[in-house]
């Protein structure tokens, strides 16, 4: 009677283990389930968003040729109207630039000497004038424009 007791509190036990574990079984397959399908939701998301910028480079590369045709074509016109090619064109342009440059560059020069020598006539007996004034320039020119001195 008592191997008969063991035999059935043995078997409840091995069947309550067993469903433990079929429980256990199926909230892991549950959660496997689920994780499947949130990377098969995300994989989607990232294919759909591969797609679109795919399209979009591809309408950028398009843009581009386009704009780099007209680009082409407006070079050609300018150089076609100025009758200058475009190496002309810009050393014609720096040119103009460098001129624009001295002038405002005299300018300066002239509003430096000019707010020095108020400085100085402030404080006559610690400067002689003109050497301040020379040495400014210098200093200027140097700074700003080596190659000019």
């Amino acid at each position: 009677m008592q191997a008969k007791e063991e035999a059935l509190r043995l078997k409840d036990e091995t069947e309550q283990e067993l469903s433990k574990r079929q429980r256990r079984m199926a909230q892991r397959e549950e959660r496997l389930q689920k994780r499947q399908e949130a990377l098969d939701k995300r994989l989607d998301s990232i294919e759909r968003r591969e797609r679109n910028l795919n399209k979009r480079q591809s309408t950028l590369d398009r843009r581009s040729n386009e704009l780099a045709t007209i680009e082409e074509k407006r070079v050609a016109e300018l150089e076609r109207v100025s009758g200058m090619t475009q190496d002309e064109a810009r050393t014609e342009i720096l040119k103009t630039v460098e001129e624009s440059a001295r002038v405002d560059m005299a300018r300066v020069l002239r509003e430096v000497e000019a707010e020095t020598a108020k400085r100085v006539k402030s404080l006559p007996w610690l400067f002689n004038v003109s050497p301040l004034i020379r040495w400014q320039k210098r200093r200027f020119l140097l700074c700003r424009y080596p190659a000019m001195i």
